[in-house]
């Protein structure tokens, strides 16, 4: 069975050899050929590409200086941003201080610490109770 699948295969197309032959004589005697017209497509893709290539490199570029331009201001902003948190952490420091209270201020320790005893927020309910 597979042979006479075969044959009939191999006698279809040795009919129609002949008129693919015309059909190509006739393509190349219009002056091109399926082969040409692909390469000329093929061409024109490639081109198409290495245009628009040129647009994306060209938008990108200035765009690309621009960040790294703001990349390093970032850095030096971070870096800026440390030094002062260092200073803050510095002067926050108890000794540090104590020190600038007594000096700048001349403040001293006390020696003696008296304390206050609250007095009372509340209303005397027994004084205005007697004048009724």
């Amino acid at each position: 069975m597979k042979i006479s699948c075969l044959r009939r295969k191999l006698k279809f197309m040795l009919q129609n050899r002949g008129k693919m032959d015309e059909t190509s004589a006739n393509n190349l005697k219009k002056g091109f050929s399926v082969p040409t017209l692909s390469v000329g497509v093929f061409v024109a893709v490639v081109l198409a590409f290495c245009v628009v290539q040129l647009v994306i490199v060209s938008v990108l570029s200035p765009r690309g200086k621009e960040l790294r331009r703001l990349n390093q201001e970032k850095e030096m902003l971070i870096e800026e941003n440390r030094k002062i948190e260092h200073e803050i952490a510095k002067y926050s420091s108890m000794s540090i201080i104590k020190a600038r209270s007594e000096k700048d201020l001349e403040m001293k320790r006390a020696e003696k610490v008296i304390y206050l005893e609250p007095t009372s927020t509340t209303a005397d309910l027994s004084y205005n109770s007697g004048n009724e």
